[in-house]
């Protein structure tokens, strides 16, 4: 084989100790593989009803969806299915989720998952905030398999795709954390505690 030919060899594939031919990933690879993976499996039955295990959460947000859609964007007056001979404004937290769902109803119609498509963005968000946080603190691999971790756990696929306020929250909270150390200006090599079960 010529030599051009083995040195372009070389850079996609390599050789594990058993002797098989592996192809090459990167890193920005292997975290955009992991993102995509965890898209997939949130996308999975996504016109599901909202009659999942926080069905009375969620059939309680969806109707703000719905008369924000119907009666106007006004943000500061959510109103839900609660009674049929008055407004049924609801005293709860910030219906941003419910808004952009809203916001998007006039295109595609009112649709179960139009609001899991919204959440669903918010928990990508999340992962890619997360990668970036721990990538700046711990390094490039740990960061990777928090990533892996932090995408599939159970717990957080399911929240990642409900009509609930969950999804938003944690891509905020996340967001605060890694724009504030950028602020701070850390050093992204910070020094590694002595004890810890990541190393």
């Amino acid at each position: 084989m010529p030599l051009n030919q083995q040195r372009q060899m070389s850079e996609t594939v390599s050789v594990n100790s058993a002797g098989v031919i592996v192809p090459f990933v990167s890193r920005r690879q292997e975290v955009w593989l992991i993102i995509l993976l965890a898209l997939s499996v949130r996308l999975v039955a996504i016109n599901a009803p909202y009659t999942s295990i926080h069905w009375i959460k969620q059939l309680q947000i969806a109707p703000i969806a719905k008369h924000f859609y119907e009666d106007g964007y006004n943000i500061l007056w959510p109103e839900t299915d609660y009674s049929a001979d008055r407004p049924g404004y609801i005293e709860i937290e910030f219906q941003l989720v419910t808004f952009l769902t809203a916001l998007l109803y006039p295109v595609f119609g009112i649709h179960e998952w139009v609001g899991r498509a919204v959440a669903i963005s918010f928990s990508i968000g999340s992962l890619i905030l997360l990668y970036g946080l721990l990538r700046r603190y711990l390094g490039d691999r740990p960061a990777t398999f928090g990533l892996l971790f932090f995408a599939f756990a159970p717990a957080n696929w399911y929240f990642s795709r409900v009509l609930m306020s969950e999804p938003l929250m944690l891509f905020f909270s996340i967001g605060v954390v890694y724009f504030f150390s950028l602020w701070l200006g850390v050093p992204r090599e910070a020094p590694r505690p002595a004890k810890s079960g990541l190393y």
